[in-house]
C-alpha cells in the first residue's frame, strides 16, 4: 500500500523530515490483543455472566449432541430429537468438522454435558485471532505497528463481530478473513502458488465453520479483488499472454481447494438445502411466506449515522435489561425485532472512522484504495436490501438469492475503514503539510463531529423519527460520542502538527478505540443464566418423556400457544423426541398434511401433548392413546403422484391405521385388507440415531410404515437385500415387506457424504503434497 500511495500522490504527499516509529514484536502485539479481549469480555471471563440467545438456544445443545456422538466414535448424521427428526451433520451450521468443535468431544463431563465456559472461551479466542489477522494484513500493506494495532482493534470489536458472538460461525469467518485475503493477494499479485494454496486452506477452514452466507460474501470479495487487480495489471501490461491464464488459475485455485476440502460437508449440505424450506424463499414478505423472505433484515438509509453513534437507534443489552431500547422496525414494518439490531450493526469506532475517511481521501485513486472504496459503497447499497435497488437486482443470482439479512455484508465497510484508519494514522506523520491535506483531515473529523452535535441537540433524532422514550438515551450516547470525537480530533491534529510523537499519539488513539468499542458493545453479552442450567429438567419429566429403546419410542409435543414446557432444543440433551425445535434450516416436508391436527399427531407418533387440562383448566401434558407406534404394518396403499399427495391427504377420508398414501404402485401384491384382519407382528430389535432394525412377521405382503421423516440418505435392507424406502404419507418412510418373517434394517448411509469424504481426502493430500513440493522447490 505504501508504494501505491507514493505513486498516486508523489507530487502532493512527499514525506518531509521522515519520522521513524518503533516497531513492536509479535509477542507484545499478541499479549496486547489478549488484554483487549479480556477487557472486552471481562464479565464473561471473570464474572458470573454467560453468552445468550442462540448460544443457549441452539449452539450449546447441538454442540453437546455432536460431542456425545463423536465421543462414542460415531458421526452425528441424524438428529431424531428435533422437528420429528432431521439431518444433523448435513447442516453446515452444525460445525461438526470445524477443528475446535470436533475436539470438544474430549471435554465432556461425567454427566454428558460440556462446560459452557469452554464453549465461550473458544468463541472469545477467535477475537484474538481476528485482531492478529487484521494486524498481519495491515503490516503486509506496509502500515506501521501502531497503525496496524489501531486497525486490528477497530476491526476485532466492530459491530460485525462484537454483537455476532451469539452466532459464532460468523465470528469464525471474519476472524479468518484478513488472513485469507493476505494469502490470496500473495498468490495472485506476487504470483506465489504456495500462498494460493494457503488461501484455499484458510478459506476451507472458514467454510467448514458453518455460515454459508458469510462464506458467499467472502468469496464475492475475493472475486472482486481478483477482477480489480487483474484488469489493472492487464492495463499496465503486467499481465500479458499466458500470464493472464496463470493469474486466473491462481485466483480460482483457493475456491477450488476450499470446495474440495469441504466437500465432505458441502455436498450433504446441498442435498439438505434442496429439500429445505429455503427453496421457497421469496424476496418480500407474503401471506404464504411470512418469515422466509430475502429482504428481511434490510438496512435503513439512516443507519449510516450508526457509524458515528453506534446505538443511535437504541441498543440491545443482556447485561442491563433496562437499557434495551432498540426501536427500529424491520423492513416489513411488523414491529421491532432484536435480530435486526445485530444483523445490521457495523460500528467500528470513531478513531477508525475519522482516520479511515482521511486515509481513503488520500488513497482513493490508488489501485487498492479504489477497490476498497468501491467495495464499501457496494456493501452499503447491497445492505439496504428492499430499501435500495442493488439487493433486489442481484436477488436472482442463485447464491445471493438464498439468504436473508443483507445487512450482514457490512463487514466489508468495517474491514475497509479499519484498514485505512491505519493508513490515515501513518499519513498524519509522514505526509507533507499542505492545505489540501489539512482540509481533508479537517473534514474527516468535522463530519462525525457535526453528526454528534446534531444528536446531542436532538436535531438528528427528529430526522430519523426517534420515539420519545428513546431520545434521552440516544442523547446520552451522543454526548459520549462527542467527547470521543473531540479527543480523537485533538490527538490527530497534534500528531499532524508534530506536537505529539507517533508513538504517544498511537497509544492514545488505541486507548480511545478500546474505550469507545467497550462502551458501545461490551454490554451486549452478559446473561446471568448459564446455558447448561437453562436445560435442567426434573428427574420425573426425564423419566416420563425420554425414549427407552427398543420398545418405548415416541414423540412429545411440548409447546402450546399459551407457553412451552421445555426449551426448544431440549430433546437432544435428554433423549426426548420432540415435534418442535429450533434450527435455521428446516426440511420442507416434515409434517404430514392430514386433514386435522389429531391425525398429524397420530402419524408422527406423538404420545404426549401439552394441552389444557379441562379438569384443572391449566396447561399439562396429556397422553394421547391414539398415537401410532414407531413402526406398523399397513395393507391398503393409496397411490397418488407426488404432486397430488398433499391435496389428497388434506381432502380427508383416509383411514391411516389401514391405509397409506404412496407415490407409485407397489411392486408386491397387497391384500388390500384392514391391518387387524391379517396376522402380523412388528418388533424393534435395536434403535439408535443412525440405524435401527425390526423383526417383522406377516401373513400377507404389506407396507411397513414408520413414524420417521423421509430423507434420501436413509437406506434399507430386507433380510440383507437392499430395498427401496418409499415416501409415505407425504413426509414419512415405509418399505414393502413380503409375506413371512423378515429382518428389516434401516441405516443412514449417505452417498453424497461418501463422495464428499473421498473428494475431501484427495484434496487434502494433494494440497499438502503441493506445499511440500513448493517448499523443496524454494530450497
Amino acid at each position: 500500500m505504501a508504494s501505491e500511495k507514493k505513486s498516486s500522490h508523489s507530487s502532493r504527499l512527499k514525506p518531509v523530515q521522515p519520522i521513524t516509529i518503533q516497531e513492536l514484536s509479535t509477542w507484545i502485539v499478541l499479549l496486547f490483543f489478549a488484554a483487549t479481549t479480556a477487557i472486552f469480555f471481562r464479565d464473561i471471563l471473570f464474572g458470573n455472566k454467560f453468552f445468550w440467545d442462540d448460544i443457549a438456544e441452539y449452539y450449546y445443545p447441538f454442540t453437546v449432541f455432536a460431542a456425545r456422538q463423536l465421543a462414542n466414535f460415531q458421526l452425528p448424521f441424524w438428529n431424531p430429537y428435533t422437528f420429528s427428526g432431521m439431518p444433523f451433520l448435513a447442516d453446515f451450521q452444525a460445525q461438526t468438522f470445524y477443528p475446535p468443535h470436533t475436539m470438544m468431544a474430549l471435554f465432556l463431563k461425567s454427566n454428558g454435558m460440556l462446560p459452557s465456559k469452554l464453549i465461550e472461551t473458544i468463541i472469545i479466542l477467535h477475537f484474538i485471532l481476528a485482531q492478529y489477522a487484521m494486524y498481519a494484513y495491515a503490516r503486509s500493506r506496509s502500515i506501521s505497528s501502531y497503525g496496524s494495532i489501531l486497525a486490528a482493534i477497530s476491526y476485532g470489536f466492530c459491530g460485525s463481530l462484537a454483537v455476532r458472538i451469539i452466532h459464532p460461525m460468523v465470528v469464525y469467518h471474519l476472524a479468518l478473513f484478513p488472513l485469507i485475503l493476505l494469502c490470496f493477494h500473495k498468490g495472485i499479485v506476487d504470483k506465489n502458488n504456495k500462498y494460493s494454496i494457503f488461501s484455499g486452506l484458510l478459506l476451507a477452514l472458514a467454510m467448514i465453520s458453518g455460515h454459508p452466507q458469510t462464506t458467499s460474501y467472502v468469496v464475492l470479495f475475493l472475486a472482486g479483488y481478483a477482477l480489480w487487480n487483474g484488469i489493472a495489471m492487464i492495463l499496465s501490461k503486467e499481465l500479458v499472454g499466458k500470464a493472464i491464464g496463470g493469474f486466473a488459475l491462481r485466483a480460482f485455485l483457493p475456491v477450488i481447494i476450499a470446495g474440495g476440502i469441504t466437500a465432505i460437508q458441502f455436498l450433504p449440505a446441498q442435498e439438505l438445502a434442496s429439500l429445505s424450506e429455503r427453496t421457497k424463499i421469496t424476496y418480500e414478505k407474503t401471506p404464504e411466506n411470512p418469515k422466509l423472505f430475502a429482504s428481511d433484515g434490510s438496512m435503513r438509509l439512516g443507519q449510516i449515522y450508526s457509524s458515528v453513534i453506534a446505538n443511535i437507534y437504541g441498543k440491545v443489552s443482556q447485561t442491563d435489561a433496562k437499557s434495551n431500547n432498540f426501536y427500529l422496525p424491520n423492513v416489513d414494518e411488523s414491529g421491532t425485532d432484536q435480530h435486526y439490531y445485530w444483523d445490521t450493526a457495523f460500528y467500528f469506532g470513531l478513531s477508525a472512522l475519522c482516520l479511515g475517511i482521511f486515509g481513503l481521501s488520500l488513497n482513493w485513486r490508488s489501485k487498492f484504495g479504489g477497490f476498497i472504496l468501491v467495495m464499501i459503497v457496494f456493501a452499503f447499497l447491497y445492505g439496504l436490501g428492499a430499501n435500495g435497488f442493488l439487493h433486489h437486482l442481484l436477488f436472482p443470482i442463485p447464491i445471493l438469492g438464498s439468504f436473508r439479512n443483507p445487512g450482514r455484508i457490512m463487514f466489508y465497510v468495517g474491514f475497509g475503514m479499519c484498514l485505512f484508519a491505519g493508513v490515515g494514522f501513518d499519513s498524519l506523520w509522514n505526509s507533507t503539510k499542505n492545505s489540501k491535506t489539512q482540509m481533508r483531515l479537517l473534514l474527516s473529523c468535522a463530519i462525525p463531529l457535526v453528526v454528534a452535535l446534531m444528536a446531542v441537540s436532538g436535531i438528528l433524532q427528529g430526522f430519523i423519527d426517534t420515539p420519545e422514550q428513546a431520545i434521552d438515551a440516544t442523547k446520552k450516547d451522543a454526548v459520549t460520542a462527542l467527547f470521543i470525537i473531540l479527543g480523537v480530533s485533538g490527538v490527530v491534529f497534534m500528531t499532524y502538527r508534530r506536537i505529539l510523537s507517533p508513538t504517544i499519539a498511537g497509544g492514545i488513539l488505541i486507548i480511545l478505540c478500546v474505550i469507545d468499542l467497550n462502551i458501545s458493545y461490551s454490554a451486549f453479552s452478559g446473561s446471568k443464566e448459564n446455558p447448561a442450567d437453562k436445560f435442567t429438567l426434573s428427574p420425573e419429566m426425564k423419566a416420563e418423556f425420554s425414549i427407552k429403546p427398543p420398545n418405548d419410542i415416541f414423540r412429545v409435543e411440548m409447546r402450546h400457544k399459551r407457553g412451552s414446557a421445555m426449551q426448544r432444543n431440549q430433546g437432544v440433551l435428554d433423549n426426548i423426541m420432540l415435534f418442535e425445535g429450533y434450527n435455521p434450516i428446516l426440511l420442507q416436508r416434515r409434517s404430514p398434511p392430514a386433514e386435522n391436527s389429531n391425525l398429524v399427531e397420530d402419524l408422527l407418533g406423538i404420545r404426549y401433548k401439552l394441552d389444557i387440562d379441562t379438569a384443572r383448566q391449566q396447561l399439562a401434558f396429556i397422553e394421547r392413546p391414539t398415537y401410532f407406534k414407531r413402526a406398523r404394518m399397513v395393507y391398503q396403499p393409496i397411490v397418488q403422484p407426488d404432486e397430488n399427495v398433499e391435496k389428497t391427504m388434506q381432502a380427508g377420508g383416509i383411514d391411516y391405521r389401514n391405509q397409506v398414501v404412496i407415490e407409485h404402485s407397489p411392486k408386491l401384491t397387497m391384500g388390500n385388507l384392514p391391518a387387524d384382519s391379517i396376522r402380523h407382528s412388528v418388533q424393534c430389535i435395536n434403535y439408535s440415531n443412525n440405524e435401527f432394525s425390526y423383526k417383522v412377521s406377516t401373513d400377507k405382503a404389506g407396507i411397513l410404515c414408520f413414524s420417521e421423516i423421509w430423507y434420501p440418505a436413509w437406506k434399507a435392507t430386507v433380510d440383507g437385500i437392499p430395498t427401496e424406502i418409499l415416501r409415505t404419507n407425504y413426509s414419512l418412510r415405509g418399505i414393502e415387506v413380503p409375506q413371512g418373517e423378515h429382518n428389516i434394517v434401516m441405516k443412514y448411509d449417505s452417498d453424497t457424504f461418501k463422495t464428499g469424504a473421498w473428494i475431501s481426502i484427495v484434496s487434502l493430500v494433494v494440497c499438502f503434497g503441493a506445499i511440500v513440493f513448493f517448499r523443496f522447490k524454494e530450497k
